[in-house]
């Protein structure tokens, strides 16, 4: 709808229609300028926003990353431990059967 073709518009002398017409056309622009600030103003937030999530998002990965890592190196030092405790128990068993069987032989060979 043209404001022009308003009846009450046209009624009106030519002097006073281009000075009303002018009117709200400043009244629009300076409404659309208000907009196009409030527009601007909140895609700067938003890029704000976007930085700093992805600057968290970063630390947050890091953090698990460093925590994988260490769990990691703490699983390994005692799977090491696990290993050399299994190795030195195999050897203390087979002491102790080596000392068995030397004992049952000299037993039977006494007995004989």
């Amino acid at each position: 709808m043209n404001l022009s073709e308003l009846t009450i518009i046209q009624n009106l002398p030519e002097n006073q229609r281009k000075a009303i017409l002018e009117l709200i056309d400043t009244k629009i622009n300076n409404d659309m300028k208000e907009v196009i600030h409030a527009v601007e103003a909140l895609g700067i937030r938003f890029d704000e926003l976007k930085r700093s999530t992805d600057s968290r998002l970063i630390q947050m990965q890091e953090s698990i990353d460093l925590q994988l890592s260490q769990m990691r190196e703490s699983t390994g030092v005692q799977f090491t431990q696990v290993k050399e405790s299994i190795r030195i128990l195999y050897w203390i068993l087979g002491i102790i059967g080596s000392g068995v069987v030397a004992g049952i032989t000299i037993y039977l060979a006494t007995i004989r």
